[in-house]
């Protein structure tokens, strides 16, 4: 009885099993591993790129033949899901979105606004929102997508493991994905930075054959961090500017103070092997205070200076050499920030967690509030080791 029970509830639940009703053959897809979206100058028509990875010559790409690792497909449209339409009529295979890395945009786009196309991102049953978001510095999104790098066969890969991925344990740049766009965009609290990446080198060869037969090729990185208040882009910071946004907003390591000896011929690096802000928000007499406390802890890896390390008076004068460097770059880029009234470093959203009745008075007035704001900075360091020597090797004072 139970044996003739059993075989009929396996044959009732054999209707119910659909199978792998959506899957599709590797042979059928396209996998596109990076896209770049740029504005065409003088035409309110967007272009498209996408970067494909070539299954077929992966595995027998040479030093001598890289070039076909990847393929790149473009189309225009006067939207940009109509450019996409469009480039996948150039593709004999399905788009497949699942691994792409990253996303460049151009800059005259983000000058004019990316709202609708994180819109249109949010709204793709399909589409993922934990990878990169970057902004083309000089040259279109496509110039981007399109190069060729050395180490890596995709170099959508390539540049995705730049940006801080956590296998290199680099977090020394921000790293912003779909989702933090969106979550920027869509909150009051907290306005939008985006890190650029640059050309470096033959800017023509970028995207050839040629660029990677070189022992000095051209290479793409990352300089600067873009600014923006609400979805447009306004300006550039340095990275001098970018390394302080960083250390407000994130913990991170691996980031390198440089400090001026006495003579100021001579400098000391700092690297940071750990960081800890602590943002408070209050309000006194109907104003504003934020305070920003900064915790950071390093080695000192390189002495320029003719100092006594043993010397415990001397690690101190190098700790306080620091933390005013430290601090004058966080109070010059607070300053920057209140100019242009957007708050890239989230004070609102902290505002938020900590008092959100406080926050309900500021928030539909956050923008000239944080303006108006009294922002008080203070950076604490730590020398944790002075590296397997203590005193420098002789140079000169003078």
């Amino acid at each position: 009885m139970n044996k003739w029970l059993s075989l009929s509830i396996s044959f009732v639940l054999f209707f119910f099993a659909t199978g792998c009703w959506n899957h599709r053959e590797l042979n059928d897809i396209a996998i596109v591993t990076a896209m770049g979206i740029d504005k065409l100058e003088g035409a309110k028509r967007y272009e498209v790129s996408f970067q494909v990875a070539n299954p077929s010559t992966l595995a027998q790409a040479t030093a001598t033949n890289p070039a076909t690792s990847i393929l790149v497909y473009s189309a225009e449209g006067d939207t940009l899901h109509e450019a996409t339409t469009n480039a996948t009529l150039k593709v004999p295979r399905q788009l497949f979105f699942a691994h792409k890395r990253v996303i460049v945009i151009g800059e005259s786009l983000a000058r004019e606004g990316i709202k609708s196309f994180f819109d249109v991102i949010e709204r793709d049953p399909e589409g993922r929102v934990s990878y990169q978001v970057l902004i083309a510095q000089g040259h279109p999104a496509k110039k981007f997508v399109s190069a060729l790098s050395h180490l890596d066969r995709i170099s959508g890969f390539d540049l995705d493991q730049k940006l801080g991925r956590t296998n290199n344990g680099n977090d020394e740049n921000l790293r912003i994905e779909v989702n933090d766009v969106i979550d920027a965009l869509s909150s009051p609290g907290k306005e939008l930075v985006i890190p650029g990446v640059y050309i470096e080198g033959d800017e023509k060869k970028i995207a050839s054959e040629d660029n990677v037969k070189e022992a000095n090729p051209g290479i793409i990185g990352v300089k600067e961090l873009a600014m923006f208040r609400k979805d447009q882009l306004i300006r550039w910071l340095d990275k001098r500017l970018y390394d302080a946004v960083t250390l407000v907003r994130n913990p991170v390591h691996n980031l390198t103070v440089v400090i001026d000896c006495d003579n100021e011929k001579n400098r000391i690096s700092f690297p940071l092997e750990r960081s800890k802000p602590e943002l408070r928000i209050t309000e006194k007499l109907g104003k504003l205070s934020i305070d920003v406390n900064v915790l950071i802890e390093g080695d000192i890896i390189e002495s320029g200076c003719y100092t006594n390390l043993e010397d415990l008076k001397v690690i101190r004068e190098i700790e306080q050499k620091v933390s005013k460097e430290v601090e004058t770059n966080i109070k010059e880029v607070v300053q920057i920030a209140q100019e242009e009234k957007t708050d890239i470093f989230g004070f609102g959203e902290v505002l938020h967690r900590s008092h959100p009745d406080l926050w309900v008075k500021y928030k539909n007035k956050w923008s000239s509030s944080f303006s108006e704001a009294l922002v008080k900075v203070k950076v604490q360091s730590a020398v944790r080791n002075a590296g397997l020597r203590t005193n420098p090797y002789q140079v000169d004072k003078e």
